[in-house]
């Protein structure tokens, strides 16, 4: 699947507009290669033995896809916290990161920790040739028994742009059996000043949505309309009929799951979250 390349994009939690120059890799977890590696994610599995793990792929109570769920293990008398991180993971510490410029404001993400008293962790870092320059830390001890949304301030100490991102979370290093799931990570952009504006007369229906979707109160001048997953990729590209200020468009083919539809027109970008049944 091709990823996003407009210069703007949407956050996970509301219909809204980001500077989406960069997005999280597989921040959703939809994407797994063998049984417990997220793709594009490092994690402790790699130190252990076949057939043990502290991270695992797990069935997504948010949506219809996957999440990715971290567990501090007991092995031969040896704590194992579950650590995973997008970049190098070795034993004991996590470095190096993913390509990255945007300078976002905050996290945001879904969490599950049902044990108390256990700490679980989230830490993100921007840095510039080598040096950090913004960062964003989440902590627990308190019982999570059910998906909650959380959101995760992001401070910068240089007006520089970054050029790599890092994010490691990690269940507690020092109980066995501590767990964390995670689904859902999304960056949250401050307005641009490139002018930005929500129509307020678009309507996009039926939201749940099987098989036709219908954009009524399209502006003027629409060059593209898009289906974006929630990993950033582009699912679907859809030709702007410009024809009428409504537009149909036949989404059977997507697999179930939370979507938003972008629709590009001259000086602004608009967004929605849409639903796939």
């Amino acid at each position: 699947m091709k990823h996003i390349t407009l210069t703007l994009a949407i956050a996970v939690i509301c219909s809204t507009f980001i500077n989406a120059q960069d997005t999280i890799p597989n921040g959703g977890f939809e994407y797994w290669s063998g049984l417990n590696t997220p793709t594009f994610w490092e994690s402790t599995n790699q130190f252990l033995p076949p057939g043990i793990f502290t991270i695992k792929k797990v069935d997504s109570e948010i949506d219809t896809g996957f999440a990715m769920q971290l567990q501090t293990l007991l092995l031969d008398a040896t704590i194992i916290p579950g650590v995973a991180t997008l970049g190098d993971l070795d034993i004991g510490s996590a470095s190096g990161g993913v390509s990255f410029t945007g300078r976002p404001s905050s996290l945001s993400a879904y969490v599950k920790h049902p044990s108390y008293g256990d700490e679980v962790a989230m830490f993100i870092e921007f840095f510039k040739a080598g040096e950090t320059i913004g960062y964003g830390i989440w902590s627990s001890t308190d019982s999570i028994g059910e998906y909650t949304s959380i959101n995760v301030p992001i401070t910068f100490m240089s007006a520089a742009d970054p050029d790599t991102l890092n994010i490691t979370v990690m269940s507690d290093p020092w109980s066995p059996e501590s767990t964390l799931t995670l689904d859902n990570l999304v960056f949250n952009f401050p307005m641009t000043e490139v002018s930005l504006r929500q129509e307020k007369d678009l309507k996009i229906y039926p939201n749940p949505c099987k098989d036709v979707l219908r954009i009524a109160g399209l502006p003027q001048k629409v060059t593209s309309i898009q289906i974006v997953d929630m990993s950033g990729s582009t699912i679907s590209s859809f030709e702007s009929q410009n024809t009428s200020f409504a537009q149909d468009i036949n989404i059977a083919d997507i697999k179930p799951g939370i979507y938003f539809i972008i629709i590009n027109s001259e000086g602004f970008i608009q967004s929605e979250k849409i639903i796939k049944n």
